[in-house]
């Protein structure tokens, strides 16, 4: 009985894990945060990403929106430095498969007060119109 039981509602052992799990999540979302506020131009107000996962590459474009206009600027940094940033969406998209919340794209905006919002998408897109959406 214990057994079916446990199939249907989870063990006790899997509601922790799941628990820590989310726990890691939120922590990778305040290092994209923080990797994002580490890297913005003085005058930044919004951050976006939009980025898939899928494959040994890497898909994604990021930009900061500045003044309060909120006009687009673009930065180039060494890939060193990008595939830091692609690295926390690597390992957030293995977090959330850990979940059974397996993602190809996510848009992730941050502003510079740290209030952040996050969408993920199921399907194939273009990084233009994930980063619009």
């Amino acid at each position: 009985m214990k057994k079916i039981i446990n199939t249907l509602f989870g063990s006790k052992k899997d509601v922790n894990e799941q628990e820590n799990t989310t726990v890691q999540i939120l922590s990778q979302y305040e290092k994209i945060a923080q990797w994002l506020s580490a890297h913005a131009p003085d005058d930044w107000r919004l951050a976006t990403v939009a980025c898939k996962v899928f494959d040994d590459s890497n898909h994604f474009k990021y930009f900061f929106h500045v003044t309060d206009e909120r006009k687009k600027k673009i930065h180039r940094y060494p890939r060193s430095i990008n595939n830091e940033l692609y690295g926390l969406f690597i390992e957030l998209n293995k977090l959330s498969a850990v979940r059974n919340e397996v993602w190809i794209g996510c848009r992730y905006q941050v502003d510079h007060n740290g209030k952040y919002d996050v969408k993920f998408f199921y399907k194939d897109m273009e990084l233009e119109e994930i980063a619009n959406i």
